[in-house]
């Protein structure tokens, strides 16, 4: 696999990609088009936390290794959230742990990720083995 696999159904955006951070723009451009046909007026806040949970994906989980694969899932929920699901095929890690403060450093581009995601969703929940994030994006 090498390829970004596509499929829209019944409102539901489901995406597939290797670990290739090269992928990760076309997958963007693939989650702003749904969020934009969803009628969000503000995509901001749905299309950074989709772009760190990918990049942690692929970068920490699946550790760049190509031959494993990232999910993406989004669904628009009535009229005033978006689901976004990630997974990986990593070994999970004990998100127990995970720092939702900024780095004292504010120009510091690791180790803030958590933090943006988890100021910009309602509510976050990961998977028992911690290879599985799902974000709820309050939208307008």
């Amino acid at each position: 696999m090498d390829r970004l696999e596509i499929v829209r159904r019944n409102g539901i955006l489901s995406l597939k990609l290797p670990s290739k951070s090269n992928l990760i723009a076309s997958a963007i451009n693939e989650c702003s088009g749904f969020v934009e046909e969803s009628g969000v007026s503000d995509p901001f806040s749905p299309i950074v936390v989709v772009r760190e949970l990918l990049s942690n994906a692929i970068c920490h989980g699946n550790q760049n290794n190509a031959e494993k694969a990232v999910f993406i899932r989004m669904d628009r929920l009535k009229q005033d959230r978006i689901m976004i699901m990630v997974r990986d095929e990593g070994e999970g890690f004990d998100y127990s742990s995970i720092s939702t403060q900024l780095p004292e450093e504010p120009g510091r581009q690791s180790r803030r990720g958590y933090a943006l995601i988890y100021a910009l969703t309602e509510s976050v929940e990961f998977n028992k083995k911690g290879n599985q994030i799902t974000a709820f994006v309050a939208v307008r």
